[in-house]
């Protein structure tokens, strides 16, 4: 294995349109001039021999000089330099959905793509826990709101929040009840049935004490529903571990990790995946945890085993041997051919 597969050298990986390169090149100028700040990342392990980690790539996916390193404590990757919260927060709510999606007002496919995957957790949650009623249910980072559509179809109350006014706007277009700021400033302690996070977990500067905060909201005995792209699942969804690092998430998890994570903050542990979609409940007697690190001895063979997984799955990805890459490939020439 030779890491890291991809060097530092400006160029970005993935297809961009003017909209996307503005963008990019405007963060590239905050860093530039000081008003976007980088901070070391560590790992939540708190590695004691962070020389040891591998440099998985120099850059992300559209060519931010953010390394990818992948623990040699406990296996998860992160970036190695993420913005300070100031930055954080200004990045979210000027350029993040810019680059991300490449356009300013949410394009005519995004609310549906959201609320395909929306479907998609519906159709979860109900397989595992049919028999739960519930009342409210709140999205953390909701975009645009599609994925809250099939939960309110189902007659339940669906609220949100986010940042990016415009995508926001689009939502409450649609009849949802979305808030633009923080969850911590719109929800109170235990009033909520379930809270969903979908593809924001991993864009948490500090998980330990954001998920102790979204647990206080949810009600004794309520439910979290969180979704993260995970690490062993690059193979099945992105294809090429490049098209999946991105300077916007600060840690990147796998199956055996969250769920020593979660069961660490007090939660039970409903169901989950390799995908990394998990249903976690809040027990009556919950209490805050006092946390130091996210380990646990079980992890301690996983550097090898992911290590091992993204050069494999790279190779393949390069030499074209990824049976996943060639359906999505025959899939979208069936759908074009079909129009």
């Amino acid at each position: 294995m030779k890491f890291p597969i991809y060097l530092n050298d400006g160029k970005s990986l993935c297809p961009l349109n003017n909209f996307q390169i503005n963008a990019i090149r405007v963060v590239f100028d905050k860093i530039d001039s000081g008003e976007y700040k980088l901070v070391v990342n560590h790992c939540l392990c708190l590695n004691e021999s962070p020389d040891r980690d591998v440099v998985i790539s120099e850059k992300d996916r559209y060519g931010f000089p953010v390394p990818s390193l992948l623990c040699s404590k406990c296996g998860i990757i992160r970036s190695g330099v993420v913005f300070d919260s100031f930055s954080n927060d200004a990045f979210y709510k000027n350029e993040y959905r810019s680059i991300y999606v490449g356009a300013k007002i949410p394009p005519a496919n995004f609310f549906e793509d959201q609320a395909v995957r929306g479907r998609d957790l519906f159709i979860f949650w109900k397989a595992f826990l049919p028999e739960v009623k519930l009342e409210n249910v709140f999205e953390v980072g909701c975009g645009a709101g599609g994925i809250l559509k099939a939960f309110a179809e189902s007659g339940i109350k669906c609220s949100g929040n986010d940042y990016d006014v415009q995508y926001l706007d689009y939502g409450r277009s649609k009849g949802f009840d979305l808030y633009c700021g923080s969850y911590s400033d719109i929800l109170t302690d235990a009033s909520v049935d379930l809270i969903i996070l979908s593809h924001v977990m991993e864009h948490f500067l500090d998980p330990v004490n954001e998920l102790q905060k979204l647990i206080r909201k949810i009600r004794p005995g309520g439910y979290l529903l969180v979704e993260v792209p995970g690490i062993l699942y690059i193979d099945k969804s992105y294809y090429n571990p490049i098209l999946y690092l991105q300077n916007a998430h600060v840690f990147s998890y796998y199956y055996d990790h969250l769920r020593i994570f979660f069961m660490q903050l007090g939660l039970e542990v409903v169901t989950g995946n390799e995908r990394c979609t998990f249903i976690l409940k809040k027990p009556f007697n919950w209490h805050e945890q006092l946390i130091i690190s996210i380990y646990d001895s079980a992890l301690s063979d996983s550097f090898d085993r992911i290590a091992k997984y993204i050069f494999r799955t790279h190779i393949r990805y390069r030499l074209k041997l990824n049976p996943y890459q060639w359906r999505a490939m025959l899939v979208g020439f069936l759908g074009t051919n079909r129009k």
